[in-house]
This record gives structure tokens, C-alpha cells and sequence, in this order.
């Protein structure tokens, strides 16, 4: 979604107004740029966002991972941990605890 590849909106084959879709067939429908679309994923729009173009191209951005345990969260991080590439392992909670010791930090001297 950040990027552009998937997107979501209001359903166009159903209750839409003919004023809203360039096309329509039994299969499929045409919307025009006036349709709603969403800039937030909840439970209740989630089944309405899809991808259009070739998933085969897409780019691997990022990926969730929920180790096991800390042995396996310590060897994944570890084969990450000297690599030349763009590929890194970001840990939500130590990010957010550099961040905010940072801004901490700041204010300190600024006050």
C-alpha cells in the first residue's frame, strides 16, 4: 500500500452510482477517480484492498518475523548483523527506545 501497489475502496459492483464507473460487465468494473478510495487499512475495509499489475514484480519490502524463541530471534538477527546490502532486522522495541532516549537526550540539553 505505501508504495503504491495495492490500494482499497469502496466496493464498485455493488450500490455504486452510474456516474462513478467508466465500465461495467459481468466481471468486472471500471471506477473513474472520483471513487473512495481508503488511507487506512481496519477490520472492516481490510477485504477490500487488492493489488493490480504482475505480483511476480512486485518488490519484498519487508517482512514480519515472530521467532520462536530467543535462540532463533538471536540467530536470525545474527546472519543480518554484518551484512554490505540494504537487508537489515529492525526490532520495533529497540528502535523506539533509541528514539526516545534521543529525544530524552535532547530535551536534557536544551532544558
Amino acid at each position: 500500500m505505501i508504495s503504491s501497489y495495492a490500494h482499497g475502496h469502496d466496493n464498485v459492483t455493488e450500490n455504486t452510482a452510474d456516474s462513478l464507473l467508466l465500465s461495467k460487465t459481468e466481471t468486472k468494473a471500471i471506477a473513474n477517480i472520483a471513487v473512495f478510495t481508503y488511507n487506512e487499512i481496519t477490520p472492516e475495509n481490510i477485504d477490500s484492498f487488492h493489488f493490480h499489475g504482475n505480483p511476480d514484480v512486485f518488490p519484498v519490502q519487508a517482512l514480519l518475523v515472530n521467532p520462536k524463541s530467543k535462540k532463533d530471534e538471536l540467530t536470525l538477527r545474527g546472519c543480518f548483523e554484518n551484512r554490505t546490502d540494504n537487508l537489515q532486522v529492525i526490532v520495533p522495541t529497540l528502535v523506539m527506545r533509541k528514539l526516545l532516549d534521543t529525544v530524552i537526550s535532547v530535551k536534557n540539553l536544551l532544558f
